[in-house]
Order: C-alpha cells, then structure tokens, then sequence
C-alpha cells in the first residue's frame, strides 16, 4: 500500500497489482485497470476474480481508496454532492451544482426520496452545512409529500475526487512501466457512479481509454457532457443486476416520477437515472445523429448465457465507438458474473486510446 496525497486533502491509500509477466522495461509498456470501490470500500475492497484475471493477462490494477472525512470512504461526482470546481467558467449552471433534494435541471426530480420516513443525513465534513429540506420553504419531494424534519441527500464527501484521481494517474505513470493507451477504469455502485464523472471531467477525460461501470448510475439530471471537450468518451460499457434494488437499471412502476428515474427501494429512496437513459444518452453524444437509430444485439453468450445485452456501434469494426448495455441475472453485486472481468477486458483490447504519449518506463517498478 502507499501513500497519495493531493493539495491540503487527507491522504489516502492505494494498491498496486502487477501482473505475472510485468516488466519495467517492456516496449510500449503495460495496459492499467482502475478499480474503484463502492460506498464504505477501501483500497483492499478487489474482487479475487479481477485480481486474478488480471495478474494472467498482463495487466496492473491499481486500486485507491476514497475519501472518507467524516463518513465512509467515498467518492465525489455526479450530483451525489455538489460538484468540485463546479463554476460558470467551464459552462454549468448553479442548479447542476447542487444535489440537495430541491435541487434540478429542467424536469428531473430530486436525488432522493425519504419515502420511509428515516430521515438519512450522511453529510460529510467537507460538506460543511448540506442543504436540509425541512418542508418549511414549501418544497416536496418527487410524492409530493413535504419533509417533515432535517433532511439531505447529500452522502459522499464533497473534497475533489477527480483530482485525487489525476494525481494517482500522474503517479502510476511515473512509477510503472505503462501503456498509455490501454488505461482504463472500473467501479463498483458509488464506484461505478464515480466513473461517470471521470468521463464527463476534462481533468481525467482523456487520460481514459474507456469506462466500465457496474451496478452504477448517476442521479437525475446529470449531465454527461462537459461543454468544453471537443470530443465526448467513445468507448463504454455498462452492467446492472435485473434484481438489483439499490441502483435499480430500470424504471420504477409509478407514474409519479417527472422523468424517466430508477428508484432505490433498499436504502430509503435515492433516485438514479436508467440504463436505457443513460446508454442512449451516451450514445447521441459519441456517435451524433447515429446514437437516435436504437442499439443493436451484441452478443456475449461466450461469457454467461443469462446476460441480455444491446449495443450502439459506430465504425466498420466498431472502431470509432462502441456503447454497450448489459444486464446479468443478479442483485447489487460485483463482479455480477463469473466472467465479467474477462468480458471487460476483452472489450478494453479492442479499444486502444489513439494519439497518446509513448510509455516512459522506469528502470525499476
């Protein structure tokens, strides 16, 4: 385990995995996977199954912990809590910035619904006072019905995430033998809604070969696209349980909701958007026009016979863009299925980040 430290931050942890055949000195260097926890994870929080599949196929994995000021360990992003460096000057609008219940852009709903009464308030220290909705201002929530005492939907930290990301990126290639066009990132439920925002923010945007979320969605009303990228992340590929009720994929059955939301019915009611929404979403912005024909089958039988998955391609070979939608037969679990490592990877090999610096590899790991 080492130490990472950013700006005036706590320090954090991360592990390094190396693969069976590493070399500090291998021409063009070696691929990276990111893993990132989920809620209450810590930098030892790997599935044996990617810590395997990756030390036989040559490939690190580098595992951070999240910060964990005053709460469990956490990461910051898509409207969980209020954006870091979240200003007018790179083209957002104070509403994108806020993620307390009253908060939305356009129709979306809230971020959550208190929908048992609990009154969940996770705020974070780096949060400072999280907006409290106490029904006092006349505000409801998506039913309708006014809080009736303090109550956020604020529960990660608010200290930059993204950033603590680029500066372990800037680390791993510093220290290790690696292959710039091969980096990738996963993540697990908060981990996987984090990933999200390392797509959309232009410190990380093109660090990342691709993204591979699982059994993680951002809350309504997040906004995929950074306006000031020129171009949007080409290559994704998302999993969600079809018995997951914590980060549902699908929409819940009531036509109470304002726009097209899934509901968590397992942990007092945080809304997130569908993987319909956001797949189709993340298509119009990598493929243009091309994203609004509807995705195609894409076949993974070769890796579980219960997975349905569709995909949007753009490119003979799928080779310009690739967004892939997959749900498995399961709940809130990661990996979801046997051979979802193996399926990630294989998908990462066949989309190399082009135009990137050669691998500067040091002369020890």
């Amino acid at each position: 385990m080492r130490d990472l430290v950013v700006g005036s931050n706590p320090t954090t942890r991360y592990q390094v995995r190396l693969p069976g055949n590493y070399d500090a000195n291998r021409a063009g260097g070696h691929p990276v996977l990111v893993y990132l926890h989920g809620w209450g994870g810590s930098e030892g929080s790997l599935p044996t199954r990617f810590a395997r599949h990756a030390k036989n196929n040559g490939y690190l994995v580098v595992t951070p912990a999240g910060y964990g000021d005053g709460g469990r360990n956490s990461w910051n992003g898509f409207r969980s809590a209020r954006l870091p460096n979240c200003n007018a000057a790179d083209g957002y609008a104070e509403s994108d910035c806020d993620a307390g219940p009253s908060a939305a852009i356009g129709h979306a709903p809230s971020t959550c619904v208190d929908f048992d009464g609990a009154q969940h308030n996770y705020c974070y220290d780096s949060c400072g006072n999280c907006p409290k909705w106490d029904g006092a201002d006349g505000n409801s929530n998506t039913w309708d019905a006014s809080y009736d005492g303090d109550y956020t939907c604020y529960w990660t930290t608010c200290l930059d995430s993204v950033a603590q990301i680029e500066a372990l990126l800037d680390t791993i290639e510093q220290d290790y033998c690696v292959d710039r066009s091969m980096i990738w990132v996963t993540g697990c439920s908060n981990g996987g809604m984090f990933v999200y925002e390392l797509a959309k923010d232009k410190r990380t945007s093109e660090r990342f070969a691709g993204y591979l979320p699982q059994v993680g969605s951002p809350h309504p009303g997040f906004v995929q696209e950074n306006p000031v990228l020129s171009s949007p992340p080409k290559f994704f590929m998302g999993f969600w349980g079809t018995n997951d009720t914590t980060v549902p994929g699908t929409k819940y059955p009531t036509d109470n909701f304002l726009a097209e939301v899934a509901l968590d019915t397992n942990f007092n009611g945080w809304l997130y958007m569908t993987a319909r929404s956001i797949t189709s979403q993340w298509a119009d912005l990598s493929i243009g026009g091309g994203g609004s024909s509807g995705p195609s089958y894409y076949d993974a039988t070769s890796y579980s016979s219960s997975l349905s998955c569709m995909a949007w391609r753009q490119g003979q070979d799928a080779e310009d863009s690739e967004i892939v939608e997959c749900f498995f037969q399961g709940g809130h679990s990661c990996p979801g299925f046997s051979q979802m490592p193996r399926m990630m990877w294989d998908f990462a090999q066949r989309h190399p980040k082009t135009g990137v610096p050669a691998a500067q590899c040091p002369s020890t790991p």
